[in-house]
C-alpha cells in the first residue's frame, strides 16, 4: 500500500483541534475546511499494522464574552478540565436540546431525572462535534479491488496508430488500485 491518505471532514460547529497526535505520520487540521488531514508514509506504513490517531475537539463560542470569566481561550477553563456547559457549548445547546429529546423519546422515557437527561444532553453535545465519515485514499501494486483479470488483449497493427511493424506489444499486465479522492466511510 502507498500513498495512505485519510481525510475526516468536522461539522462547522468545531472551532479547532487543538491536540492532534498521530501514531503514525504527520495530521493538519485546516480550520477554514473543517477536514483534518492525516498522512501516513509509504515507509510508515510497512512496520505493525495498528495505527491510531488521538485529537481533542472544541466548538464555537457564542460570542457572550460576558460568560467567558475565569476562562482561558474558547471558553475552555483554564485548569485543564472539559466543561459541558461552557461557552462554546452554549452555542450547539439547542441542537443538542433538540437531539438529546429524540434520544430521550427513542428510550421511552416520559420525563426522566435530571442527571439522566443531563448525560443524555452530553451525549448530544458531543455528538454534533463529532465527524460521521471518512475518505480514505490509497494506491495498491498488483492488486485489484474489483477481481476483474486480463486474460488476453488482441492489437490490430493495422488499425493501431504508432504501433510499428518491427513493434511487439509487451505480454503482461501490471495491475493498480488507485483510490484518489478516497473511499468514504460512514460513521
Amino acid at each position: 500500500m502507498e500513498d495512505l491518505c485519510i481525510k475526516i471532514p468536522f461539522s462547522e460547529e468545531v472551532k479547532n483541534l487543538p491536540e492532534v497526535r498521530p501514531s503514525r505520520g504527520d495530521a493538519i487540521f485546516n480550520t477554514t475546511d473543517k477536514i483534518l488531514e492525516w498522512k501516513i508514509p509509504t515507509k510508515e506504513i510497512h512496520g505493525s499494522g495498528n495505527f491510531s490517531l488521538r485529537c481533542t475537539v472544541r466548538g464555537h463560542s457564542t460570542g457572550n464574552d460576558d460568560d467567558d470569566e475565569n476562562d482561558s481561550e474558547g471558553g475552555v477553563p483554564s485548569s485543564g478540565l472539559y466543561d459541558f456547559d461552557a461557552p462554546y457549548q452554549r452555542g450547539i445547546a439547542a441542537k443538542a436540546e433538540h437531539a438529546a429529546g429524540q434520544i430521550e423519546s427513542q428510550a421511552g422515557g416520559n420525563g426522566a431525572e435530571t442527571e439522566e437527561r443531563s448525560n443524555l444532553l452530553k451525549m448530544a453535545q458531543n455528538k454534533i462535534l463529532m465527524p460521521s465519515s471518512v475518505m480514505v485514499s490509497f494506491s495498491i501494486k498488483g492488486w485489484l479491488a474489483s477481481g476483474l483479470k486480463v486474460e488476453s488483449i488482441n492489437l490490430d497493427p493495422r488499425k493501431s496508430k504508432g504501433l510499428g511493424e518491427g513493434v511487439k506489444p509487451y505480454k503482461g499486465v501490471k495491475y493498480v488500485t488507485v483510490s484518489r479522492n478516497g473511499v468514504e466511510l460512514r460513521c
